[in-house]
């Protein structure tokens, strides 16, 4: 009986191991022989269908065992997968690890979003030590279809003279289509939520791997969040980390301090930053029905983060679809106070003066927009802006002037500069309110000819 209990406990405990397949394959002998009334293994070999017998259930065990071996769980489509390969050195801490550390990150994570978002995926022990390096990581993501890879080991070691825990855990990122630059830099915001290296006395074991278990679910979730928003996923990003920062935003946890006060920081960041997306897709869609829901994003983004400037344009642009032209202008100042260069604000500022035919305060600020650095996207949107403006309320083509100004400037498109300031000193040539524009349209003009006539 001694025996077969060492068989059991070696199955048990060594079954990844080639120990645990030389003992499953003895244990099958043993129990083959056992079949047989007063026969011992050397009476099995003298019977020939019990040897073939025997061949073939050893060949069903080398293939169990190199199953268990090499088999590594699929993430299911449409899921968020999350696997964890942490090794442990012994049995007993590795059940310690699943029961008291993984099973309450898996529930922790999967209760929140009902199963429907993550799937938890953990590895065996022998196939978590396999996990060394974010090569060895990157394979692990590829061969899972996981999106994120958590890793590292649990030992236990004397400090101080102290037994001590300590839990070393690394990060890798890969929610498709991420670039590599992008991914390592997911892996070093990670690496600030939740240090490296966790150390706790081994007689606060389970107070410490349960403050552990909420450090590594939040820092997870942040992460998958800012994964998502990289690849476009604005709706799932929003979804990880409205629900993440709601959870703790009003949480108080002296022992975990700094932590909470990265993580609030980085969610209210990237919070606001999302509202922003989202507010932009609505408003891009051009159904302007949406500007409620444009109005919202940029309000939660300004609470959020009061630095932001591009909140306020927004709000702008709402109000003045709402015919709000006074509080239009006040958002339009608010961003400017943030970001007195920032050239979108500029450009938003010399609009709503345009509009309002404070002729003499546009020139003055698209002058001073023209000067900024303004990113060509952002200039497009700007003459995309006013072109709808033209096409939406006809009698104002007397803007015409500023898309000759941006075109000549910004765009340095020569040809549409001197169709859009020809349009407008034609039909504006005997406006009293505009005098100053049609002048400077006709220097530019001259401008423009001389450029044309320099480069034939």
């Amino acid at each position: 009986m001694h025996g077969i209990g060492m068989f059991l406990h070696l199955l048990k405990n060594k079954w990844s191991d080639p120990l645990g397949l030389v003992a499953a394959e003895a244990f099958g002998a043993l129990m083959l022989a056992a079949v047989l009334p007063n026969s011992g293994l050397e009476e099995l070999l003298k019977k020939k269908h019990w040897f073939v017998f025997y061949l073939v259930l050893a060949g069903v065990i080398l293939a169990l065992w190199l199953y268990s071996r090499k088999h590594l769980p699929k993430n299911k489509r449409g899921r968020i997968g999350i696997t964890i390969a942490v090794y442990s050195e012994t049995r007993k801490d590795e059940m310690r690890i699943k029961s008291d550390f993984l099973r309450e990150f898996r529930s922790a994570i999967v209760s929140q979003f009902s199963g429907k978002v993550f799937q938890i995926l953990v590895l065996n022990n022998h196939r978590s030590q396999e996990v060394q390096t974010r090569d060895d990581a990157r394979q692990i993501s590829d061969d899972m279809r996981s999106h994120c890879v958590i890793w590292g080991s649990f030992r236990r070691r004397q400090l101080h003279g102290r037994a001590t825990c300590a839990l070393n855990l690394h990060c890798l990122v890969r929610h498709r289509p991420i670039p590599l630059n992008h991914s390592n830099q997911l892996s070093r915001e990670f690496t600030k939520l939740f240090p490296p290296k966790i150390l706790f006395l081994a007689a606060e074991e389970l107070p410490g791997f349960e403050i552990t278990t909420d450090m590594l679910q939040e820092a997870t979730i942040y992460i998958v969040g800012v994964a998502a928003l990289v690849s476009g996923d604005i709706s799932l990003a929003l979804k990880l980390h409205e629900h993440l920062y709601a959870t703790i935003r009003h949480e108080r946890h002296p022992e975990r301090t700094t932590h909470f006060n990265l993580l609030k920081s980085g969610l209210r960041g990237r919070l606001a930053d999302e509202y922003i997306l989202a507010a932009r897709f609505h408003y891009e869609s051009k159904d302007y029905r949406d500007l409620a829901k444009v109005k919202d994003y940029a309000r939660k983004a300004r609470d959020m983060n009061f630095g932001n400037c591009i909140s306020h344009v927004l709000l702008a642009i709402c109000s003045f679809y709402k015919k709000d032209i006074p509080g239009s202008l006040r958002e339009v100042l608010r961003a400017k106070q943030i970001a007195p260069r920032d050239g979108a604000v500029l450009y938003s500022e010399a609009f709503i003066y345009y509009y309002s035919r404070k002729y003499w305060k546009a020139d003055k600020t698209y002058g001073k927009a023209i000067k900024t650095q303004t990113p060509s996207p952002t200039v497009l949107e700007v003459e995309l802006f006013i072109t709808d403006l033209i096409e939406r309320e006809p009698d104002r083509t007397d803007f015409y002037y500023p898309l000759g100004l941006i075109n000549y400037y910004a765009k340095q498109d020569y040809k549409l500069a001197t169709n859009y300031f020809r349009q407008f000193v034609d039909e504006y040539r005997d406006c009293p309110d505009l005098t100053e524009q049609v002048k400077k349209a006709r220097i530019h003009l001259d401008e423009l000819q001389s450029k044309s006539s320099s480069n034939k």
